[in-house]
């Protein structure tokens, strides 16, 4: 029967104790090099002694560790980070989770009213976020709809502050280049009272320094004029009056 090269060279790699006894002496046929727990193998093929290595490490000596991880362990375009054999994801901007299988989300549910109601709900993309949700018992017409400096119900709805403006620039509408990150515009709520909210925004964000967890959400009686009042009230607030519902932005489980 004749056999392959592949199987001849297979057969003759023959594994040996790592010490040997010589004249009584226990010698170490690679010289004591191979590392993380290799073993010294004798290869009758190529007639020397080599480290033969554990599955997790590799090189001459044993003296790597394989990287371990695999393609696809790391989801949604996240990649894989191997450090002392523990394996973990780093996630790009708008996922999370240990695999970073979860789309990063935030909800506020809106109280501090006896007559609004609702869920506003924040989903982060990679180039900013999507705001849905419904709210209800707000009068017909046109709502000024702000993220605000803190999401503090102390005083209710007045202890939430000023309009988020890490940048300290003047209040725009949600297209102005200057503006601020806070400032969402208008709702809209029709003769039934309701208003189905569905902004794309690309200045909050709910992933780096200027993330808006913990702040809160305003709707407010009256239009936001959008910085074009012609007055400092403008510039400031938009003139939208006072604020008839809000809520603060926490992580949605």
């Amino acid at each position: 029967m004749k056999l392959t090269l592949a199987a001849l060279s297979l057969l003759a790699i023959i594994a040996l104790t790592q010490f040997e006894e010589v004249n009584g002496s226990r010698i170490d046929r690679c010289g004591g090099l191979c590392k993380n727990n290799g073993r010294c193998v004798y290869s009758h093929y190529s007639r020397k002694h080599f480290c033969k290595c554990t599955r997790d490490f590799f090189g001459k000596f044993c003296q790597t560790r394989r990287n371990r991880c695999r393609p696809g362990i790391c989801k949604n375009g996240g990649y894989c980070v191997c450090r002392k054999n523990v394996i973990s994801c780093r996630c790009r901007a708008g996922f999370t989770g240990k695999n970073c299988e979860k789309q990063l989300e935030a909800t506020c549910i809106l109280t501090q009213s006896s007559t609004v109601s609702g869920t506003i709900n924040i989903k982060q993309f990679r180039n900013g976020v999507r705001i849905t949700g419904q709210v209800k018992g707000i009068p017909a017409g046109k709502h000024g709809f702000h993220v605000h400096q803190y999401g503090d119900l102390s005083n209710g709805c007045a202890s939430f502050g000023g309009h988020f403006n890490p940048f300290g620039l003047t209040h725009g509408a949600p297209t102005d280049q200057i503006r601020h990150v806070g400032d969402l515009g208008n709702i809209v709520a029709n003769s039934n009272d309701i208003s189905n909210i569905n902004i794309f925004d690309r200045q909050v964000s709910l992933v780096g320094k200027f993330n808006v967890f913990g702040r809160g959400l305003v709707i407010h009686a009256g239009v936001d004029d959008l910085g074009r009042g012609g007055d400092a009230g403008s510039l400031a607030t938009g003139n939208a009056g006072s604020r008839l519902a809000c809520c603060i932005i926490v992580h949605k489980a």
